[in-house]
């Protein structure tokens, strides 16, 4: 670590013995303090005076070796020109995630917090955006969060901030109470009214539990009626540059195989038999590192036959929800959510439930069904608990037995 003189050289007149000026004398910064950071790359900052050179040069030096470094150049960079290189970075497993983030981070984020410097940032200003985002949805809300959080733990990690401004955040309420839970005669309404091709979608999704994107991507040979089974194991997702492609699902648990209950099987069967599925030329990319072009027979293909997109289903589903008295914005995941609150009050547990819809932990079940399983769970386990007491307590509370 040093600090030089930009406006002498370090050679010196023979005669006065005086440092000689350099060509850059009088012009710009004067001082230069050079120093070697913690990953070994050479590092420049410029003063104006000496004694802020010093000072700093001081300070690099004691960073470095209490390992309390930060990079000042990256540090001076802006939240959108740090996120735009984090994103750029970044592995996704899936384009969704990719595209999603950027999407949120352009139209949500650079407008209100781009501008400010990385150490400029403060946690009161990142309440302060969170606050601003009232006009969306909670869940949007959430998402938003979690990329601003990423992007400045990454930050902290390259040694540009110190700490992260993404500290106790108070988060708009997820208010699960308030979702349209589908009863029996509304999905079978919804199925009647639904354009006749995509009549069998409905008691997929509603009797399987499966996402739009996985039951648009069901091929025939994933059906199988002899065990009543389906295999859930790709999805229709539209690739930036490619269009609507296979891919693959949202995360490793995605992947399971599915049982059929009556009234999905005969909808399919019937569905098969008016409509037999022929085969369509897909881009595969459920591996994404060996993309490529094949036959499929889709059994929801589009009217045009390629792969269906959520643009045309969405209008299908849309005239259908009408005509079945559905809220106006209801979406085909509410078929889901029926399936797994069919589930939940027929008694079955976290862990069924959580493999069933291909959750990846239980905890991401217990909080979006939060509130759902049934009053009685407590009855239930007393009920339980009297039957592993009995003959060892009686009815006066005298302990008649030895507990085994």
């Amino acid at each position: 670590m040093a600090v030089d003189d930009l406006w002498y050289l370090k050679k010196r007149d023979p005669k006065t013995k005086k440092k000689l000026p350099s060509k850059r004398h009088g012009r710009g910064m004067r001082w230069r303090v050079r120093y070697i950071d913690p990953s070994g790359e050479p590092k420049t900052q410029l003063c104006e005076k000496k004694s802020e050179a010093d000072d700093l040069d001081a300070e690099m030096r004691s960073d470095v070796l209490r390992g309390t470094y930060l990079d000042q150049e990256l540090s001076k960079k802006t939240v959108k020109e740090f996120g735009t290189e984090w994103h750029a970075a970044r592995v996704f497993k899936r384009q969704n995630t990719e595209d999603a983030t950027e999407r949120g981070l352009r139209l949500h984020v650079y407008p209100t917090l781009g501008k400010y410097k990385l150490h400029e940032m403060r946690r009161t200003r990142i309440q302060e955006w969170i606050k601003g985002l009232d006009h969306l949805a909670p869940g949007t809300v959430h998402n938003l969060y979690s990329y601003v959080s990423m992007l400045f733990e990454s930050a902290v990690l390259d040694k540009a901030i110190g700490s992260s401004p993404c500290v106790k955040i108070d988060l708009p309420e997820i208010k699960y109470d308030d979702r349209v839970i589908l009863r029996a005669d509304q999905v079978h309404g919804l199925a009647k009214a639904m354009f006749e091709k995509l009549r069998a979608s409905i008691y997929v999704g509603s009797g399987c539990g499966t996402r739009f994107g996985e039951t648009m991507g069901l091929e025939l040979e994933h059906v199988d009626f002899l065990h009543r089974e389906i295999t859930v194991s790709q999805q229709v997702i539209r690739h930036r540059g490619k269009g609507l492609v296979l891919g693959p699902l949202k995360t490793t648990s995605s992947y399971r195989t599915v049982e059929m209950p009556a009234a999905t099987m005969k909808a399919l069967a019937a569905h098969i038999k008016k409509f037999p599925p022929r085969e369509i030329e897909v881009m595969d990319m459920t591996d994404p590192r060996k993309p490529h072009v094949r036959t499929a027979k889709m059994i929801f293909p589009s009217t045009t036959g390629k792969l269906m997109s959520g643009t045309v289903y969405g209008f299908h589903w849309k005239k259908a929800a009408k005509a079945a008295g559905l809220p106006e914005d209801s979406h085909f995941h509410l078929l889901r959510h029926y399936f797994a609150t069919t589930l939940i009050f027929g008694g079955a547990n976290v862990k069924t439930v959580q493999l069933a819809l291909g959750h990846s932990k239980p905890s991401i079940t217990l909080d979006t069904y939060t509130g759902l399983w049934p009053d009685d769970t407590q009855e239930r386990t007393r009920h339980l608990m009297d039957a592993g007491f009995a003959g060892v307590i009686n009815p006066r509370g005298e302990i008649t037995a030895k507990a085994s």
